[in-house]
């Protein structure tokens, strides 16, 4: 039995290269993680300089969790900076956002939990030590 297998990727894709860039626009920016492993994040640009030779850009971006929770960090790309980007909708952005949210509200609620049961517990042990006294 043979089995067929097509290439994801082919070896002479095609090369895209973005034009033009403005502050406000939203993106989706794709990150290598490791040899095959990769990770999007999104993000909005917030400035952009030029000086005649070289030119940065400075976005926010939401990076999604890796080993922990999602993190919002502010990235700045030079002119030589090597980076993938695809167009995003304002409505798949919203979706991060809301994701974000979401998850640092639920970590916001387990931590306040994790702080009134580690102030019992002191208070506990307040009550036993002021009986031995």
């Amino acid at each position: 039995m043979t089995t067929n297998v097509k290439t994801l990727i082919e070896a002479n894709a095609n090369i895209v290269q973005v034009t033009e860039l403005n502050v406000g626009d939203i993106y989706r920016r794709l990150e290598k993680e490791s040899s095959n492993d990769y990770t999007t994040a999104v993000g909005r640009v917030l400035d952009i300089k030029y000086n005649g030779q070289d030119a940065y850009v400075r976005c926010l971006e939401i990076n999604p969790p890796r080993y922990g929770s999602y993190s919002v960090k502010e990235k700045v790309f030079g002119t030589d900076s090597d980076i993938v980007i695809f167009t995003c909708m304002t409505e798949e952005f919203m979706v991060e956002i809301e994701r974000c949210k979401s998850s640092l509200e639920k970590e916001i609620n387990d931590s306040k939990q994790a702080i009134q049961k580690h102030e019992q517990t002191l208070r506990e042990l307040t009550c036993l030590e002021g009986e031995l006294l």
